[in-house]
């Protein structure tokens, strides 16, 4: 039987032709596990917002890279040190070169290949490394680098990661403190070569005790050690001080309480040495310490033995104001003394007498004897006048041969012999020719002067004009030439009111 043909152009087979089956639709996840799935990428998300956060808030650099070595993390803290505008992200570490200037700490230039980013990556064990960063020329930071590998749990590396610590400050810091350290060391050693090397010692008192708190090492102070000064205590020292000056030293202290830091002022004064024998010190005192108040306690004095100046001094105050040969007022010294006598003369109404004396027979002395032997006559005319003086009355060499004698109106010893001026003057005349007249014996020759004396007067009117140092002088040396005249060893007075007079 032939079989029959359908509409679909088919055979009909006495069965029906398979269809395909429909897929099944896969089954919705539960509730419970789409909200723990939701859960994690939140807390994914929220996660990664802290690290951002805190990878740009932290004051630390942070640079991380691929096992590529390509940058994948960096911050804030990394572009502020590197003085970036952009992070070194998605950066290779050729690409770096452009951007990072770094040295090590032996000043050398760092390149790609030994950054300690690199290195790490490497797996090189890379310990703090100082590194100095920023362009040639400065500004420059110093830096502290760490960094190591980042290795998965089987031990394979991801990438590494550097820590950048900027160290800048505390650097400056350290160097500043160890600066100020040696020059504190330098400073304190500079003062104590000056303290050691000085003449002069420093001590530092206690205003309001009085006591020594410090006083330079290895000096002895007036010869005593510096602690045994210390321990005489305030009472003991001011008892070294002499009695005349010990006013000077209370002035000193009241005036350095007054004194702005930095101010100074001084004194000198007699004192008492280790020994019994008195020496001159001069004291240079400044503020040192004060409180918080402002009120001074402690004070620096720098005292110095000056005995040999102040004798120095003296030698050249006496020099300027002496004769070097007869040891003798000089006629300077003169001027000042009868300047004085006319003054107080002028305002008691009292009289100044003047004796002008030269030598007769002084020429011969040195033509026969010479020059030395006319020094001997007169060193020894000059003792000779000053044992017939009373002691107020003032014997001065005024020239080669030419002595000056001012008469004072009264003698403070107390002498009432010849209290009159113009009768102590003629008396005084007669003693002096008596005593210049005596022979005088050079290497075993005998010389022998005599005196020439003019004698005048000034003053008796009180609150008149004191007559002039000179014109006094000049009538007295008149008076001196007129005794010359008159046959020599003798005298004879010009008096400008009275008149002149001649007496043996």
């Amino acid at each position: 039987m032939r079989a029959r043909k359908t509409s679909m152009g088919g055979s009909r087979l006495g069965h029906a032709v398979a269809r395909p089956t429909r897929r099944a639709r896969p089954e919705a996840p539960p509730d419970d596990e789409r909200d723990a799935l939701a859960e994690a990428h939140a807390q994914l998300a929220r996660q990664k917002s802290f690290s951002d956060a805190l990878l740009e808030t932290i004051q630390v650099g942070v640079v991380s890279c691929d096992a590529a070595g390509v940058v994948v993390v960096s911050n804030r803290a990394e572009r502020e040190i590197f003085g970036l505008d952009r992070g070194l992200d998605g950066l290779a570490p050729a690409e770096l070169a452009p951007l990072i200037v770094a040295w090590d700490a032996d000043g050398r230039r760092l390149v790609p290949d030994t950054y300690p980013l690199v290195r790490a990556l490497r797996g090189e064990d890379v310990a703090p490394v100082d590194v100095t960063v920023g362009p040639e020329g400065g500004p420059q930071r110093e830096i502290v680098v760490r960094a190591s590998q980042i290795r998965d749990a089987h031990g394979g590396v991801l990438g590494a990661v550097a820590a950048l610590t900027d160290v800048t400050a505390e650097r400056a810091a350290i160097r500043a403190l160890v600066a100020e350290r040696r020059n504190l060391a330098e400073a304190r050693a500079f003062s104590d070569a000056v303290l050691a090397a000085s003449p002069d010692t420093t001590v530092i008192t206690d205003l309001s005790t009085g006591e020594i708190v410090y006083a330079s090492p290895g000096k002895d102070i007036l010869g005593f050690a510096a602690e045994d000064f210390s321990a005489l205590g305030p009472e003991g020292r001011t008892a070294l001080v002499h009695p005349d000056d010990r006013g000077t030293v209370i002035a000193l202290a009241a005036e350095v309480r007054e004194l702005e830091d930095g101010e100074t002022a001084q004194a000198r004064y007699r004192t008492t040495d280790a020994t019994g024998r008195e020496r001159w010190v001069n004291r240079c005192v400044t503020p040192f310490r004060r409180d918080q108040a402002g009120t001074l306690v402690q004070a620096l004095a720098v005292v110095r033995d000056v005995t040999e100046l102040v004798e120095a001094e003296a030698a050249l105050t006496r020099a300027a104001h002496h004769d070097s040969l007869t040891g003798l007022p000089n006629r300077a010294q003169l001027v000042q003394t009868l300047g004085a006598a006319l003054t107080e003369a002028a305002d008691t109404g009292e009289e100044v007498a003047v004796l002008f004396i030269d030598l007769d027979g002084f020429k011969q002395v040195n033509d026969t004897g010479g020059h030395s032997a006319g020094d001997v006559v007169l060193r020894v005319t000059a003792d000779r006048l000053q044992g017939v003086v009373r002691h107020d009355d003032e014997v001065a060499r005024v020239g080669g041969d030419e002595f000056v004698i001012v008469v004072r109106p009264r003698n403070r010893d107390g002498d009432v012999e010849d209290p009159e001026v113009r009768a102590c003057a003629a008396s005084l005349a007669g003693r002096v020719a008596e005593a210049v007249g005596q022979p005088i014996a050079v290497r075993g020759i005998e010389h022998r002067v005599t005196a020439s004396i003019g004698i005048t007067y000034a003053g008796g009117s009180a609150g008149a004009t004191p007559t002039s140092v000179d014109d006094v002088l000049h009538l007295a040396d008149a008076a001196m030439y007129r005794a010359k005249e008159q046959g020599k060893n003798r005298y004879e007075v010009l008096d400008a009111l009275v008149g002149g007079a001649t007496a043996r």
